[in-house]
């Protein structure tokens, strides 16, 4: 139980979560996947410019 709050406590997780999600948009919800790209771009650029501290 302790490694999986761990694991939601890092940025990286989190990360991996919007990935999948946007993968999953791609797959199953095609007409969508445009929104998702601009997303995955936004969530990109926010990434970069935070520190992890």
């Amino acid at each position: 139980m302790n490694w999986i709050k761990d694991r939601f406590s890092e940025r990286t997780s989190w990360d991996g979560m919007a990935l999948i999600a946007v993968g999953l948009i791609v797959l199953f919800l095609g007409p969508f996947a445009k929104w998702a790209a601009y997303a995955a771009v936004v969530w990109g650029v926010i990434a970069m410019l935070n520190s992890e501290d």
